[in-house]
Protein backbone atom coordinates (compact mmCIF):
# COMPACT_ATOMS: atom_id res chain seq x y z
CA UNK A 1 0.00 0.00 0.00
CA UNK A 2 1.70 3.34 -0.94
CA UNK A 3 2.72 5.52 2.33
CA UNK A 4 2.71 9.17 2.03
CA UNK A 5 5.14 11.78 4.89
CA UNK A 6 2.84 13.62 7.46
CA UNK A 7 3.77 17.28 7.37
CA UNK A 8 3.92 19.43 10.08
CA UNK A 9 0.87 19.87 11.98
CA UNK A 10 -0.49 16.30 9.81
CA UNK A 11 -2.40 18.14 7.34
CA UNK A 12 -2.92 15.83 5.05
CA UNK A 13 -3.63 16.41 1.01
CA UNK A 14 -5.23 13.70 -1.21
CA UNK A 15 -3.87 15.88 -4.35
CA UNK A 16 -0.96 16.81 -3.49
CA UNK A 17 1.57 14.77 -0.79
CA UNK A 18 3.76 16.48 1.26
CA UNK A 19 6.68 15.12 2.78
CA UNK A 20 8.77 16.25 5.83
CA UNK A 21 11.29 15.25 7.94
CA UNK A 22 11.35 16.88 11.76
CA UNK A 23 14.83 17.51 12.46
CA UNK A 24 14.85 19.66 15.23
CA UNK A 25 12.46 20.64 18.51
CA UNK A 26 10.20 23.59 18.46
CA UNK A 27 11.37 26.88 20.38
CA UNK A 28 11.46 26.41 23.90
CA UNK A 29 11.21 22.60 23.96
CA UNK A 30 14.14 20.27 24.72
CA UNK A 31 13.69 16.60 23.39
CA UNK A 32 14.23 13.88 25.72
CA UNK A 33 14.32 10.22 25.43
CA UNK A 34 12.16 7.53 23.93
CA UNK A 35 8.67 7.84 24.89
CA UNK A 36 7.89 4.61 26.67
CA UNK A 37 7.01 1.78 24.76
CA UNK A 38 3.69 0.58 27.30
CA UNK A 39 2.91 4.13 27.91
CA UNK A 40 -0.87 5.17 26.94
CA UNK A 41 -1.36 7.53 24.50
CA UNK A 42 -4.26 9.46 22.51
CA UNK A 43 -4.47 11.22 19.33
CA UNK A 44 -7.08 12.30 17.31
CA UNK A 45 -8.19 12.00 13.93
CA UNK A 46 -10.36 14.89 12.40
CA UNK A 47 -12.06 13.32 8.88
CA UNK A 48 -12.88 15.58 6.04
CA UNK A 49 -16.68 16.87 6.70
CA UNK A 50 -19.58 17.81 3.80
CA UNK A 51 -21.72 20.39 3.56
CA UNK A 52 -20.14 23.26 5.56
CA UNK A 53 -21.92 25.62 3.81
CA UNK A 54 -25.31 23.93 4.95
CA UNK A 55 -24.49 23.98 8.42
CA UNK A 56 -23.48 27.54 7.96
CA UNK A 57 -26.57 28.64 6.40
CA UNK A 58 -28.73 27.04 9.55
CA UNK A 59 -26.80 28.64 12.05
CA UNK A 60 -27.05 32.17 10.25
CA UNK A 61 -30.99 30.60 10.48
CA UNK A 62 -31.42 29.93 13.60
CA UNK A 63 -29.80 33.28 15.14
CA UNK A 64 -31.88 35.18 12.94
CA UNK A 65 -35.34 36.53 14.74
CA UNK A 66 -36.69 36.93 11.16
CA UNK A 67 -36.16 33.71 10.05
CA UNK A 68 -38.35 30.48 10.13
CA UNK A 69 -35.86 28.88 12.25
CA UNK A 70 -35.15 31.17 14.86
CA UNK A 71 -33.78 28.99 17.96
CA UNK A 72 -34.71 26.10 16.15
CA UNK A 73 -31.63 24.61 17.84
CA UNK A 74 -29.44 21.26 16.42
CA UNK A 75 -28.76 17.91 18.12
CA UNK A 76 -25.77 16.63 17.99
CA UNK A 77 -27.06 14.06 15.29
CA UNK A 78 -29.00 16.21 13.07
CA UNK A 79 -25.34 17.97 12.83
CA UNK A 80 -23.52 15.22 12.28
CA UNK A 81 -25.85 14.42 9.73
CA UNK A 82 -25.18 17.12 7.91
CA UNK A 83 -21.19 17.54 8.18
CA UNK A 84 -20.27 13.41 8.92
CA UNK A 85 -18.64 11.85 5.99
CA UNK A 86 -20.35 8.44 4.45
CA UNK A 87 -19.55 5.73 6.69
CA UNK A 88 -18.35 3.69 3.22
CA UNK A 89 -15.70 6.68 2.38
CA UNK A 90 -13.92 6.36 5.97
CA UNK A 91 -13.50 2.32 5.85
CA UNK A 92 -9.91 2.96 5.05
CA UNK A 93 -9.44 4.72 8.40
CA UNK A 94 -10.87 1.80 10.50
CA UNK A 95 -9.00 -0.91 8.45
CA UNK A 96 -5.60 1.13 8.69
CA UNK A 97 -6.24 0.78 12.91
CA UNK A 98 -7.40 -2.60 12.60
CA UNK A 99 -4.12 -3.55 10.70
CA UNK A 100 -2.03 -1.89 13.19
CA UNK A 101 -3.60 -3.66 15.96
CA UNK A 102 -6.05 -1.00 17.34
CA UNK A 103 -9.35 -2.73 18.94
CA UNK A 104 -12.84 -1.09 18.48
CA UNK A 105 -12.94 -0.50 22.31
CA UNK A 106 -10.48 2.04 22.36
CA UNK A 107 -11.63 4.25 19.07
CA UNK A 108 -14.33 6.56 19.83
CA UNK A 109 -15.90 7.22 17.18
CA UNK A 110 -17.60 10.95 16.78
CA UNK A 111 -18.70 10.38 13.22
CA UNK A 112 -16.29 13.25 11.50
CA UNK A 113 -13.40 12.98 14.08
CA UNK A 114 -12.29 10.26 15.83
CA UNK A 115 -9.76 9.14 19.09
CA UNK A 116 -7.90 7.00 19.07
CA UNK A 117 -5.81 5.48 22.70
CA UNK A 118 -3.20 2.74 22.23
CA UNK A 119 0.41 2.18 23.97
CA UNK A 120 3.33 4.40 22.48
CA UNK A 121 4.68 0.77 20.48
CA UNK A 122 1.65 0.77 18.45
CA UNK A 123 1.30 4.26 17.76
CA UNK A 124 4.81 4.22 16.29
CA UNK A 125 4.27 1.46 14.24
CA UNK A 126 0.85 2.60 12.43
CA UNK A 127 2.68 5.85 12.14
CA UNK A 128 6.13 4.88 10.93
CA UNK A 129 7.69 7.23 12.86
CA UNK A 130 9.53 7.64 16.68
CA UNK A 131 7.68 9.38 19.63
CA UNK A 132 9.82 11.59 22.13
CA UNK A 133 9.49 12.69 25.41
CA UNK A 134 9.10 16.62 24.81
CA UNK A 135 9.87 19.03 27.81
CA UNK A 136 8.86 22.77 28.12
CA UNK A 137 10.64 24.37 31.45
CA UNK A 138 9.03 27.76 30.92
CA UNK A 139 5.36 26.36 31.93
CA UNK A 140 6.69 22.56 33.03
CA UNK A 141 4.97 21.26 30.38
CA UNK A 142 5.82 17.21 29.32
CA UNK A 143 4.54 15.65 26.23
CA UNK A 144 5.05 12.89 23.65
CA UNK A 145 5.38 14.05 20.04
CA UNK A 146 6.55 12.45 16.99
CA UNK A 147 10.65 12.65 15.91
CA UNK A 148 12.07 12.13 12.21
CA UNK A 149 9.64 10.50 8.88
CA UNK A 150 5.73 9.45 9.60
CA UNK A 151 3.53 8.72 7.37
CA UNK A 152 0.18 7.24 6.53
CA UNK A 153 -1.20 4.79 3.63
CA UNK A 154 -3.08 7.43 1.04
CA UNK A 155 -6.30 5.89 0.97
CA UNK A 156 -6.04 7.36 4.75
CA UNK A 157 -4.73 11.03 3.86
CA UNK A 158 -7.40 11.36 0.94
CA UNK A 159 -10.68 11.10 3.97
CA UNK A 160 -8.66 12.98 7.18
CA UNK A 161 -8.10 16.73 7.54
CA UNK A 162 -6.05 16.75 9.78
CA UNK A 163 -4.51 14.29 13.11
CA UNK A 164 -3.75 16.05 16.81
CA UNK A 165 -1.07 14.92 19.32
CA UNK A 166 1.40 13.20 17.16
CA UNK A 167 2.89 16.55 15.74
CA UNK A 168 1.59 19.56 16.89
CA UNK A 169 2.88 21.28 19.92
CA UNK A 170 0.53 23.13 22.87
CA UNK A 171 1.29 26.90 22.82
CA UNK A 172 2.99 29.07 25.17
CA UNK A 173 0.51 29.88 28.02
CA UNK A 174 0.93 33.41 28.84
CA UNK A 175 1.24 34.41 32.51
CA UNK A 176 -1.98 36.30 33.60
CA UNK A 177 -1.09 40.10 34.13
CA UNK A 178 -1.78 40.97 37.66
CA UNK A 179 0.59 42.50 40.43
CA UNK A 180 -0.25 42.12 44.35
CA UNK A 181 -3.31 44.56 45.66
CA UNK A 182 -0.74 46.59 47.82
CA UNK A 183 1.30 47.59 44.76
CA UNK A 184 0.90 51.09 43.41
CA UNK A 185 -0.66 51.35 40.16
CA UNK A 186 1.59 52.77 37.19
CA UNK A 187 0.29 55.43 35.28
CA UNK A 188 -1.87 58.48 36.01
CA UNK A 189 -3.96 57.83 32.78
CA UNK A 190 -6.45 55.67 34.60
CA UNK A 191 -8.25 55.55 37.81
CA UNK A 192 -6.79 54.45 40.42
CA UNK A 193 -9.67 52.76 42.19
CA UNK A 194 -10.11 48.90 42.38
CA UNK A 195 -13.02 47.03 40.48
CA UNK A 196 -14.99 44.78 42.10
CA UNK A 197 -18.52 43.08 40.94
CA UNK A 198 -20.82 45.96 42.74
CA UNK A 199 -18.40 48.77 40.38
CA UNK A 200 -19.51 46.57 37.40
CA UNK A 201 -23.69 46.36 38.64
CA UNK A 202 -23.18 50.56 38.95
CA UNK A 203 -21.46 50.90 35.91
CA UNK A 204 -23.49 48.93 33.62
CA UNK A 205 -26.73 48.64 35.23
CA UNK A 206 -26.45 45.16 36.36
CA UNK A 207 -29.01 44.06 38.88
CA UNK A 208 -28.62 41.35 41.16
CA UNK A 209 -31.58 38.33 40.95
CA UNK A 210 -31.91 35.11 43.20
CA UNK A 211 -34.95 33.73 41.48
CA UNK A 212 -33.10 30.95 38.96
CA UNK A 213 -34.35 28.62 36.25
CA UNK A 214 -32.55 25.24 36.85
CA UNK A 215 -31.43 25.07 33.12
CA UNK A 216 -29.65 28.61 33.37
CA UNK A 217 -25.92 27.69 32.91
CA UNK A 218 -22.57 29.55 32.19
CA UNK A 219 -19.20 27.99 31.68
CA UNK A 220 -15.64 28.68 32.27
CA UNK A 221 -13.11 26.95 29.94
CA UNK A 222 -9.72 26.59 31.40
CA UNK A 223 -6.40 25.19 28.98
CA UNK A 224 -2.75 24.15 29.42
CA UNK A 225 -2.66 23.12 32.69
CA UNK A 226 -4.56 25.43 34.73
CA UNK A 227 -6.99 23.48 36.29
CA UNK A 228 -7.21 25.48 39.93
CA UNK A 229 -9.31 27.88 41.68
CA UNK A 230 -9.81 27.43 45.27
CA UNK A 231 -13.54 27.28 46.68
CA UNK A 232 -12.14 29.13 50.29
CA UNK A 233 -10.50 32.17 48.30
CA UNK A 234 -14.23 31.82 46.16
CA UNK A 235 -16.08 32.43 49.65
CA UNK A 236 -13.32 34.91 51.02
CA UNK A 237 -14.28 37.02 47.88
CA UNK A 238 -18.19 36.45 47.92
CA UNK A 239 -18.22 38.01 51.68
CA UNK A 240 -15.96 40.66 51.27
CA UNK A 241 -17.37 42.09 47.91
CA UNK A 242 -20.76 41.61 49.15
CA UNK A 243 -21.60 39.12 46.36
CA UNK A 244 -25.04 37.02 46.52
CA UNK A 245 -22.75 34.56 44.20
CA UNK A 246 -22.62 30.85 43.67
CA UNK A 247 -20.86 27.82 43.99
CA UNK A 248 -19.15 26.25 41.19
CA UNK A 249 -21.31 23.12 40.47
CA UNK A 250 -20.33 21.10 37.47
CA UNK A 251 -16.48 20.23 37.11
CA UNK A 252 -15.16 18.33 33.65
CA UNK A 253 -11.40 17.94 33.57
CA UNK A 254 -8.62 17.58 36.06
CA UNK A 255 -9.36 20.06 39.44
CA UNK A 256 -6.43 20.83 41.86
CA UNK A 257 -7.86 23.73 44.40
CA UNK A 258 -4.67 23.24 46.26
CA UNK A 259 -2.66 25.12 43.92
CA UNK A 260 -5.03 27.93 42.64
CA UNK A 261 -4.50 29.60 39.29
CA UNK A 262 -4.93 33.54 38.88
CA UNK A 263 -6.84 32.84 35.64
CA UNK A 264 -8.84 30.69 36.60
CA UNK A 265 -9.47 32.48 39.68
CA UNK A 266 -10.30 35.36 38.44
CA UNK A 267 -13.03 33.97 35.72
CA UNK A 268 -15.09 32.28 38.27
CA UNK A 269 -14.98 34.96 41.36
CA UNK A 270 -16.68 37.10 38.51
CA UNK A 271 -18.82 34.89 36.60
CA UNK A 272 -20.62 33.88 39.81
CA UNK A 273 -20.31 37.62 41.62
CA UNK A 274 -22.30 38.45 38.26
CA UNK A 275 -24.26 35.61 37.52
CA UNK A 276 -26.20 35.02 40.81
CA UNK A 277 -27.09 31.61 41.41
CA UNK A 278 -26.97 30.62 37.82
CA UNK A 279 -25.53 26.90 37.49
CA UNK A 280 -21.65 27.19 37.06
CA UNK A 281 -19.53 24.73 34.95
CA UNK A 282 -15.53 24.49 35.42
CA UNK A 283 -13.98 22.95 32.46
CA UNK A 284 -10.25 22.01 32.02
CA UNK A 285 -9.34 21.29 28.73
CA UNK A 286 -6.45 18.70 28.00
CA UNK A 287 -4.94 19.68 24.78
CA UNK A 288 -5.69 23.06 22.70
CA UNK A 289 -8.25 24.49 20.69
CA UNK A 290 -9.50 21.42 18.44
CA UNK A 291 -8.81 18.80 21.54
CA UNK A 292 -11.35 20.84 23.48
CA UNK A 293 -14.12 21.48 20.67
CA UNK A 294 -14.54 18.02 19.72
CA UNK A 295 -14.76 16.88 23.63
CA UNK A 296 -17.31 20.01 24.17
CA UNK A 297 -19.88 19.13 21.08
CA UNK A 298 -19.80 15.24 21.40
CA UNK A 299 -20.61 16.22 25.64
CA UNK A 300 -24.79 15.63 25.55
CA UNK A 301 -24.60 18.27 28.38
CA UNK A 302 -23.24 21.29 28.20
CA UNK A 303 -23.57 24.83 29.58
CA UNK A 304 -25.58 27.64 27.78
CA UNK A 305 -22.94 29.91 27.51
CA UNK A 306 -19.05 29.16 27.85
CA UNK A 307 -16.25 31.67 28.25
CA UNK A 308 -12.89 31.67 27.32
CA UNK A 309 -10.17 34.11 28.51
CA UNK A 310 -7.32 32.10 25.82
CA UNK A 311 -5.83 32.44 22.60
CA UNK A 312 -2.84 32.82 20.99
CA UNK A 313 -2.23 34.56 17.29
CA UNK A 314 -4.18 33.06 14.67
CA UNK A 315 -1.25 32.68 11.79
CA UNK A 316 0.64 30.69 14.68
CA UNK A 317 -2.20 28.23 15.93
CA UNK A 318 0.06 24.88 14.60
CA UNK A 319 3.11 25.71 16.40
CA UNK A 320 4.90 23.17 15.24
CA UNK A 321 8.36 24.63 15.81
CA UNK A 322 10.23 27.96 15.80
CA UNK A 323 10.30 28.51 11.89
CA UNK A 324 7.97 25.73 10.31
CA UNK A 325 4.73 26.24 11.30
CA UNK A 326 4.13 28.72 7.91
CA UNK A 327 0.27 30.05 7.69
CA UNK A 328 -0.47 27.27 5.34
CA UNK A 329 -0.86 24.78 8.33
CA UNK A 330 -2.29 27.06 10.50
CA UNK A 331 -4.91 28.23 8.11
CA UNK A 332 -5.98 24.54 8.08
CA UNK A 333 -6.07 24.09 11.95
CA UNK A 334 -8.00 27.57 12.14
CA UNK A 335 -10.54 26.45 9.27
CA UNK A 336 -11.02 23.03 10.63
CA UNK A 337 -11.63 24.47 14.13
CA UNK A 338 -14.10 27.38 13.02
CA UNK A 339 -16.05 24.37 11.39
CA UNK A 340 -16.18 22.71 15.18
CA UNK A 341 -17.15 26.12 16.49
CA UNK A 342 -19.88 26.66 14.00
CA UNK A 343 -21.25 23.18 14.91
CA UNK A 344 -21.31 24.19 18.66
CA UNK A 345 -23.25 27.81 17.81
CA UNK A 346 -25.40 24.85 15.64
CA UNK A 347 -26.55 23.44 19.38
CA UNK A 348 -27.49 26.68 20.32
CA UNK A 349 -24.50 27.72 23.09
CA UNK A 350 -23.23 31.10 22.78
CA UNK A 351 -19.53 31.47 23.08
CA UNK A 352 -17.57 34.11 24.54
CA UNK A 353 -13.40 34.67 23.79
CA UNK A 354 -10.91 37.34 24.85
CA UNK A 355 -9.43 39.58 22.35
CA UNK A 356 -5.84 39.35 23.89
CA UNK A 357 -3.96 41.68 26.21
CA UNK A 358 -1.19 42.93 23.29
CA UNK A 359 -3.09 45.18 21.23
CA UNK A 360 -3.07 45.21 17.83
CA UNK A 361 0.33 43.62 17.36
CA UNK A 362 -0.73 40.57 19.16
CA UNK A 363 0.80 38.23 21.39
CA UNK A 364 2.77 37.27 17.95
CA UNK A 365 4.48 40.88 17.84
CA UNK A 366 5.07 41.41 21.97
CA UNK A 367 8.44 43.18 21.29
CA UNK A 368 7.73 45.23 18.76
CA UNK A 369 10.15 43.66 16.55
CA UNK A 370 8.16 42.07 13.30
CA UNK A 371 7.91 44.01 10.28
CA UNK A 372 5.10 44.13 7.67
CA UNK A 373 3.36 40.89 7.43
CA UNK A 374 3.72 40.12 11.03
CA UNK A 375 3.16 43.41 12.73
CA UNK A 376 -0.61 43.01 13.59
CA UNK A 377 -1.73 39.37 14.92
CA UNK A 378 -5.78 39.09 15.71
CA UNK A 379 -6.19 36.37 18.52
CA UNK A 380 -8.12 33.09 17.88
CA UNK A 381 -10.10 31.47 18.36
CA UNK A 382 -11.26 35.43 19.51
CA UNK A 383 -11.63 36.11 15.87
CA UNK A 384 -14.04 33.12 14.88
CA UNK A 385 -16.75 34.20 12.97
CA UNK A 386 -18.65 32.16 15.32
CA UNK A 387 -17.33 33.29 18.49
CA UNK A 388 -17.96 36.81 20.06
CA UNK A 389 -15.31 39.11 20.87
CA UNK A 390 -14.41 40.82 23.38
CA UNK A 391 -11.89 43.72 24.49
CA UNK A 392 -11.34 45.77 27.62
CA UNK A 393 -12.05 48.95 28.53
CA UNK A 394 -10.33 50.99 31.79
CA UNK A 395 -11.93 53.58 34.28
CA UNK A 396 -10.78 57.03 33.62
CA UNK A 397 -10.25 59.67 36.34
CA UNK A 398 -13.96 61.15 36.65
CA UNK A 399 -14.95 64.73 37.66
CA UNK A 400 -18.53 63.42 38.18
CA UNK A 401 -18.03 60.34 39.76
CA UNK A 402 -20.45 57.90 40.72
CA UNK A 403 -21.73 56.94 44.50
CA UNK A 404 -21.50 53.19 45.98
CA UNK A 405 -22.01 50.80 47.15
CA UNK A 406 -18.81 50.10 48.38
CA UNK A 407 -18.35 46.31 49.96
CA UNK A 408 -16.05 45.85 53.46
CA UNK A 409 -13.15 45.33 50.91
CA UNK A 410 -12.90 48.51 49.61
CA UNK A 411 -12.09 50.03 52.74
CA UNK A 412 -8.24 47.86 52.38
CA UNK A 413 -8.19 48.64 48.82
CA UNK A 414 -10.24 52.03 47.78
CA UNK A 415 -13.08 50.94 44.72
CA UNK A 416 -13.26 52.92 42.13
CA UNK A 417 -16.56 55.13 41.95
CA UNK A 418 -15.83 56.56 38.11
CA UNK A 419 -18.00 56.59 35.40
CA UNK A 420 -16.05 57.03 32.78
CA UNK A 421 -14.72 54.59 30.24
CA UNK A 422 -11.59 54.49 27.84
CA UNK A 423 -9.83 52.16 25.80
CA UNK A 424 -8.16 49.77 28.39
CA UNK A 425 -4.11 50.43 27.90
CA UNK A 426 -0.20 50.70 28.95
CA UNK A 427 0.75 52.35 30.41
CA UNK A 428 -1.89 53.00 32.63
CA UNK A 429 -2.77 49.75 32.35
CA UNK A 430 -0.96 46.37 32.18
CA UNK A 431 -2.28 45.33 28.92
CA UNK A 432 -3.30 46.84 26.16
CA UNK A 433 -6.66 45.37 24.53
CA UNK A 434 -6.61 43.47 21.62
CA UNK A 435 -8.27 44.00 18.24
CA UNK A 436 -8.28 43.85 14.37
CA UNK A 437 -9.12 42.00 11.28
CA UNK A 438 -8.59 38.26 10.63
CA UNK A 439 -6.10 36.64 8.88
CA UNK A 440 -8.04 33.81 7.28
CA UNK A 441 -11.73 34.03 8.50
CA UNK A 442 -13.81 36.16 5.96
CA UNK A 443 -16.31 39.01 7.17
CA UNK A 444 -19.35 37.37 7.77
CA UNK A 445 -22.44 39.34 6.93
CA UNK A 446 -23.74 40.74 10.16
CA UNK A 447 -20.66 42.73 11.00
CA UNK A 448 -20.27 44.28 7.06
CA UNK A 449 -22.81 46.99 7.63
CA UNK A 450 -20.74 48.60 10.88
CA UNK A 451 -16.80 47.63 9.70
CA UNK A 452 -17.55 48.98 6.61
CA UNK A 453 -18.92 52.44 8.29
CA UNK A 454 -15.24 52.55 10.33
CA UNK A 455 -13.18 51.32 7.50
CA UNK A 456 -14.58 54.61 5.29
CA UNK A 457 -14.97 56.88 8.30
CA UNK A 458 -11.40 58.71 7.30
CA UNK A 459 -10.09 56.94 10.93
CA UNK A 460 -6.44 56.51 10.65
CA UNK A 461 -6.26 53.36 9.82
CA UNK A 462 -2.48 51.45 10.34
CA UNK A 463 -0.06 51.16 7.32
CA UNK A 464 1.08 47.50 7.93
CA UNK A 465 -0.59 45.18 6.05
CA UNK A 466 -4.14 43.94 7.42
CA UNK A 467 -7.33 42.04 5.40
CA UNK A 468 -9.66 44.18 5.72
CA UNK A 469 -11.98 42.52 3.92
CA UNK A 470 -11.94 39.54 6.93
CA UNK A 471 -13.55 38.54 10.11
CA UNK A 472 -12.88 41.96 12.27
CA UNK A 473 -12.98 41.98 16.26
CA UNK A 474 -13.65 42.79 19.21
CA UNK A 475 -17.37 43.11 19.15
CA UNK A 476 -17.94 44.53 22.28
CA UNK A 477 -16.10 45.39 25.27
CA UNK A 478 -16.30 45.80 29.15
CA UNK A 479 -14.11 47.12 32.10
CA UNK A 480 -10.59 45.02 31.94
CA UNK A 481 -8.23 46.82 34.73
CA UNK A 482 -7.75 46.21 38.03
CA UNK A 483 -9.91 43.46 39.19
CA UNK A 484 -9.56 42.43 42.59
CA UNK A 485 -9.07 39.06 43.01
CA UNK A 486 -8.32 36.80 45.87
CA UNK A 487 -5.66 33.89 45.26
CA UNK A 488 -4.06 31.71 48.23
CA UNK A 489 -5.54 34.14 50.95
CA UNK A 490 -3.90 37.40 49.35
CA UNK A 491 -5.61 40.19 47.20
CA UNK A 492 -4.51 40.61 43.54
CA UNK A 493 -5.11 43.65 41.23
CA UNK A 494 -5.70 41.77 37.76
CA UNK A 495 -5.83 43.16 34.11
CA UNK A 496 -7.24 41.56 30.91
CA UNK A 497 -9.65 40.78 28.30
CA UNK A 498 -10.07 37.72 31.02
CA UNK A 499 -11.83 40.09 32.81
CA UNK A 500 -14.13 41.31 30.50
CA UNK A 501 -14.85 37.86 29.01
CA UNK A 502 -16.33 35.73 31.70
CA UNK A 503 -18.47 39.31 33.03
CA UNK A 504 -19.89 39.63 29.83
CA UNK A 505 -20.84 35.78 29.90
CA UNK A 506 -22.38 36.15 33.24
CA UNK A 507 -24.11 39.31 31.58
CA UNK A 508 -25.98 37.10 29.25
CA UNK A 509 -26.80 34.30 31.45
CA UNK A 510 -28.87 36.58 33.53
CA UNK A 511 -31.05 37.47 30.13
CA UNK A 512 -31.40 34.13 29.39
CA UNK A 513 -31.90 32.92 33.34
CA UNK A 514 -35.01 35.61 32.56
CA UNK A 515 -36.18 34.16 29.14
CA UNK A 516 -36.17 30.25 30.44
CA UNK A 517 -38.24 31.68 33.47
CA UNK A 518 -40.69 33.26 31.51
CA UNK A 519 -41.02 29.72 29.10
CA UNK A 520 -38.60 30.95 26.48
CA UNK A 521 -35.21 29.07 24.65
CA UNK A 522 -31.56 30.85 25.44
CA UNK A 523 -30.07 33.30 23.01
CA UNK A 524 -26.92 30.83 21.75
CA UNK A 525 -25.12 32.86 18.92
CA UNK A 526 -25.30 36.73 19.74
CA UNK A 527 -23.20 38.24 17.57
CA UNK A 528 -25.33 39.00 14.92
CA UNK A 529 -27.69 39.83 17.35
CA UNK A 530 -25.76 42.74 19.34
CA UNK A 531 -24.89 44.12 15.32
CA UNK A 532 -28.51 44.40 14.90
CA UNK A 533 -29.40 45.99 18.20
CA UNK A 534 -26.66 48.46 17.48
CA UNK A 535 -28.15 48.89 13.62
CA UNK A 536 -32.19 49.73 15.32
CA UNK A 537 -30.30 51.98 18.55
CA UNK A 538 -26.57 53.96 17.74
CA UNK A 539 -26.97 54.31 22.00
CA UNK A 540 -27.43 50.38 23.05
CA UNK A 541 -23.86 50.70 23.76
CA UNK A 542 -21.28 52.74 25.43
CA UNK A 543 -19.19 53.86 22.37
CA UNK A 544 -15.48 54.40 23.24
CA UNK A 545 -14.38 57.41 20.56
CA UNK A 546 -10.67 58.05 21.51
CA UNK A 547 -7.54 55.85 21.85
CA UNK A 548 -5.79 52.98 20.14
CA UNK A 549 -4.43 49.63 20.67
CA UNK A 550 -1.02 50.21 19.52
CA UNK A 551 0.63 49.11 22.57
CA UNK A 552 1.87 45.58 23.56
CA UNK A 553 2.21 44.76 27.07
CA UNK A 554 5.94 45.92 27.07
CA UNK A 555 5.75 48.45 23.68
CA UNK A 556 4.52 50.56 21.60
CA UNK A 557 4.19 51.06 17.49
CA UNK A 558 3.19 53.67 16.01
CA UNK A 559 0.75 52.10 13.09
CA UNK A 560 -2.11 50.33 15.97
CA UNK A 561 -5.72 51.08 15.15
CA UNK A 562 -7.63 54.01 16.61
CA UNK A 563 -11.26 54.21 18.45
CA UNK A 564 -13.62 56.24 16.96
CA UNK A 565 -17.41 56.54 16.52
CA UNK A 566 -19.42 53.67 16.28
CA UNK A 567 -17.74 50.18 16.00
CA UNK A 568 -13.69 50.13 15.49
CA UNK A 569 -11.53 47.41 16.01
CA UNK A 570 -10.51 48.47 19.81
CA UNK A 571 -13.27 48.33 22.02
CA UNK A 572 -15.57 47.11 19.17
CA UNK A 573 -19.31 48.20 19.49
CA UNK A 574 -18.89 49.72 23.10
CA UNK A 575 -19.71 48.29 26.38
CA UNK A 576 -22.71 47.31 27.54
CA UNK A 577 -25.86 49.20 29.18
CA UNK A 578 -27.46 46.09 30.49
CA UNK A 579 -30.80 47.17 30.61
CA UNK A 580 -31.20 48.02 27.26
CA UNK A 581 -29.48 44.32 26.38
CA UNK A 582 -32.04 42.75 28.23
CA UNK A 583 -34.32 44.54 26.90
CA UNK A 584 -33.97 43.72 23.81
CA UNK A 585 -32.86 40.32 23.82
CA UNK A 586 -35.86 39.25 26.23
CA UNK A 587 -38.42 40.79 24.12
CA UNK A 588 -37.06 38.86 21.17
Amino acid sequence: MKRVVIVLCLVLYASALLVTERTGAPQGWERKDRAPQEQEFEFKIFLKQRNLDKLERIVYQVSDPTSPRWLKYLTINEILDIVAPEKSTVEPVFNWLKKAGISSNKIENYRDSLRVVSDVQTIERLFETQLYTYTREEDSQTIYRQWGKASVPSDVAAVVDLFTGINDFLPLRKSTPAHPAEAPVNGAAADLGTVVPSTLRRLYNIPKRSITHPKSSVGLVEFLNDFSFNPTDLQTFQNQTDSIGTNVSKIVGPYVPNYPDLESTLDVQYATAIADNITIWFWTAKGWLLDFSQKFFNSPEVPNIISMSWGTSENQQCQASSNDCNGLTSREYVTRANNEWMKIAGRGVTMFAASGDNGAPGNGNVYCTNYFWDVLNPLFPSDSPFITSVGASMLLPDTNPGRGPFPPICKAYPCSNSSTEGVCTTPGAIITTGGGFSVYSIRPSWQETAVKAYLNSGVFLPSFYFNSSNRAIPDISALGHNYLVVKGGQWWKVDGTSASTPVWAAMVGLINDKRLNAGKKTIGFIAPLLYRLYGENKNAFTDITTGDNGCTEVCCIEDGYRATVGWDPVTGLGTPKYDVLEQYLFNL
